[in-house]
């Protein structure tokens, strides 16, 4: 059973790391690992054990939330500038306002 503690407490601090270096497709192996972790400890009732693996799962649990919101952003920040030039209006000389959505759709890219 301590050996399952020590097993699951190593793929957490893996699964750590990933998080930090933003490797998340390494996050599907090592939720396979964990479940085959989990139900080795299945009958352990032990709270002073359990404690820091709760807490190392909490940790986790925050990092991949922070991961997903950032993916989120990102991705609405790539919407934005592809639909930019769908929504660029300007103002003629004489006031009217005059829709450019004809211009080509590209995002500029920059080296």
């Amino acid at each position: 059973m301590g050996d399952s503690v020590a097993k699951l407490a190593d793929i957490l601090h893996r699964e750590r790391d990933a998080l930090r270096q933003g490797m998340l497709g390494e996050l599907e192996g090592l939720a396979r690992e964990k479940e085959v972790a989990i139900a080795g400890i299945g009958g352990l009732n032990d709270a002073a054990k359990l404690q820091p693996l709760r807490d190392l799962a909490r940790r986790n649990a925050e990092m991949l939330e922070a991961a997903r919101r950032g993916v989120a952003a990102a991705r609405a920040r790539v919407l934005q500038l592809t639909n930019a030039t769908a929504d660029l209006r300007t103002y003629t000389r004489a006031g009217q306002m005059t829709n450019l959505s004809g211009a080509t759709r590209r995002i500029e890219r920059k080296a």
